[in-house]
């Protein structure tokens, strides 16, 4: 599994990474082990395998947009 997907979504028209994006965020706020393995990832590459692994495809450059408001307090997940 080496690319991620972006699919349009009809139903709002939000882009496939903004839903995954969302279920990330709630994945993480109800599965602290997930949180923390997000939290421990070292790339955007990586997190977005382990997100594929939960069947959430997202685009490492989606969550790299996105660090600063996976979490609460939105503290940076990756170095930047």
């Amino acid at each position: 599994m080496n690319e991620c997907t972006m699919v349009e979504t009809a139903a709002n028209g939000a882009t496939g990474n903004e839903e995954a994006l969302r279920r990330i965020r709630d994945l993480a706020h109800s599965d602290p082990s997930f949180a923390a393995a997000l939290r421990g990832s070292r790339t955007t590459e990586e997190a977005a395998r382990m997100a594929a692994s939960r069947n959430i495809r997202v685009r490492p450059d989606a969550l790299w947009r996105h660090r600063g408001n996976l979490f609460s307090g939105g503290q940076p997940t990756w170095p930047g």
